[in-house]
């Protein structure tokens, strides 16, 4: 069985996202509020690699 932790991708208002999860070991990763895509993409990008480098974890992206 494949260990994995999932994020979901929130939208707060127009253009406005946040990055959250339910995984208490992870919680301390769920961000701000962001308003720029290219850095929605890149904080997801920070996020991926560090969970599957450090842990081992398949990390995935939901949206709400």
């Amino acid at each position: 069985m494949d260990k994995k932790v999932i994020f979901t991708i929130i939208q707060c208002g127009h253009g406005v996202y946040r990055i959250i999860t339910n995984h208490m070991q992870f919680r301390k990763m769920n961000t701000a509020c962001i308003t720029d895509i290219d850095m929605l993409y890149e904080t997801m990008k920070e996020i991926s690699t560090e969970i599957n480098n450090e842990y081992g974890y398949a990390v995935l992206f939901e949206t709400e």
